[in-house]
């Protein structure tokens, strides 16, 4: 299974710059909680080696829902992901999209859980990454650092800048 790679450039092939643990996500709180939510959910989905399946988790009058995308290759699943969160409803106030990935930080690249989540009326989406290291040979799956800023994005609601 292919991963994809974090970047405003993806069709590019190129990995994004290191990010800075520095830059503030000033996220609203709900948004936060399922931004972190998504990246905890994810983390865990691939804890015992097993890949993560992409998944949006969107909130409609406070009640979260989750859908997951099977497709091959990777990238088609992401891809259904982006297209459903695009077409949420006028009711879906928030949503977190996640799959994996990679990141280069220092020069190196980590497998990474990948989070973009947005907020209706914001008409930018975060993209938060946490590192990690498969499980892999009897050994556990090792998180790597905090979870970082990777960048900033437009939403994916329809009909939104």
């Amino acid at each position: 299974m292919r991963k994809l790679i974090v970047s405003l450039f993806v069709g590019l092939g190129m990995l994004p710059p290191a990010p800075s643990p520095a830059q503030p996500i000033e996220a609203s709180q709900r948004l936060g909680d399922l931004l972190f939510l998504a990246l905890d959910h994810g983390v865990d989905s691939v804890r015992q080696g097993g890949p993560l399946v992409p998944f949006v988790i969107a909130e409609v009058d406070g009640k979260r829902s989750i859908d997951r995308f099977v497709a091959e290759p990777y990238e088609m699943a992401v891809a259904e992901a982006r297209m459903a969160a695009s077409k949420l409803s006028r009711q879906s106030s928030i949503y977190a999209l996640a799959y994996e990935g990679f990141v280069t930080i220092g020069g190196e690249k980590y497998d990474a859980i990948i989070v973009h989540g947005a907020e209706r009326g914001n008409g930018k989406a975060y993209l938060l990454a946490q590192r990690y290291v498969p499980a892999k040979d009897g050994k556990s799956l090792e998180v790597l650092g905090n979870p970082v800023l990777v960048g900033r994005e437009d939403a994916l609601f329809n009909g939104e800048p």
